[in-house]
C-alpha cells in the first residue's frame, strides 16, 4: 500500500508540473517564451490523471476502515465524513473546471485560478489533520 500511496503522489507533482508549466507560459510574451507545443490532449490526460492520482490519501483511509465496516460503507463514510474525502471531491469539480477551460480554450486567468485552488486542494488533502473526522460542537 505504501508503495501506491508513494506512486500516486509522484504522478500528482508529475501532473501538476505539466499543467503549471503550460499556465506559467501562457503568461510570457510569445516573442520570449521557448517553442513548445503540447496538445490539448495531454492537457486534459493530466488533469484527469490528478483526479486519480490524488485519490491515494482517500485509498489509504478506506483501507484503514474497510475490515471493520466494509469497503462501500467505508468509501461512502470517508467521502462524506473525512476532509480527506472533501478534499478529494473539491479536486474532482476543481479539475472538471479546469479540463472545461481547457477544452474551450478558455482565459490563462482562470485556469491560473483553477491551478491555485487545485493546489490548495491537494495541500488540504495531504494534510495529517484531514484525515480525522470533522468535528462536531456538543
Amino acid at each position: 500500500m505504501n508503495i501506491l500511496i508513494a506512486s500516486a503522489e509522484w504522478l500528482t507533482y508529475l501532473f501538476f508540473s505539466l499543467l503549471m508549466g503550460h499556465v506559467v507560459l501562457s503568461f510570457i510574451p510569445e516573442n520570449r517564451k521557448p517553442t513548445l507545443d503540447v496538445s490539448k490532449n495531454v492537457l486534459l490526460a493530466s488533469a484527469l490523471g490528478i483526479v486519480f492520482s490524488s485519490f491515494g490519501p482517500v485509498l489509504q483511509v478506506v483501507y484503514y476502515f474497510y475490515e471493520s465496516v466494509g469497503l462501500v460503507r467505508s468509501f461512502y463514510a470517508v467521502l462524506t465524513d473525512f476532509q480527506v474525502g472533501h478534499a478529494w471531491l473539491i479536486i474532482s469539480w476543481v479539475c472538471l473546471f479546469l479540463m472545461l477551460t481547457i477544452l474551450f480554450n478558455g482565459s490563462r486567468f482562470l485556469k491560473a485560478f483553477w491551478m491555485i485552488i487545485m493546489i490548495l486542494a491537494v495541500g488540504y488533502s495531504s494534510h495529517v489533520a484531514s484525515l480525522a473526522p470533522p468535528r462536531t460542537a456538543h
